[in-house]
């Protein structure tokens, strides 16, 4: 948890100079205000990152790390239902469908006991 924290500043750090650099400061305060983007910027940062590296730790402390990681790989699987949830344009083909299947049928068999 310890390197999460550290990581998590430095990429802060240098996010901030990348902006100072390339002179989109002014960007950044309109956007710091907008309510929009500071609700995203809340949700990333919150939910995404603090919530879900605490889980993860938590998960690899618990069980084999082979089993955390199988479960990676549901990650775009999922991001496809939620792109449908919310209403995305998305298309969806076959292939995903059976991509799908076969991604969580390789992630139950991994984590079968």
């Amino acid at each position: 948890m310890k390197l999460n924290k550290y990581i998590s500043y430095f990429g802060v750090s240098e996010i901030f100079i990348i902006i100072l650099l390339t002179n989109q400061f002014t960007d950044f305060i309109e956007n710091l205000f907008n309510p929009i983007a500071f609700l995203t910027a809340i949700y990333l940062g919150i939910g995404c990152y603090v919530l879900g590296y605490y889980i993860w730790q938590k998960s690899q402390s618990t069980l084999k790390s082979f089993k955390v990681a199988s479960f990676l790989y549901i990650e775009p699987f999922l991001t496809l239902i939620f792109s449908i949830i919310l209403q995305r344009a998305e298309i969806i083909v076959l292939w995903n469908i059976i991509g799908g299947i076969i991604v969580l049928g390789a992630v139950l068999l991994i984590n079968y006991k």
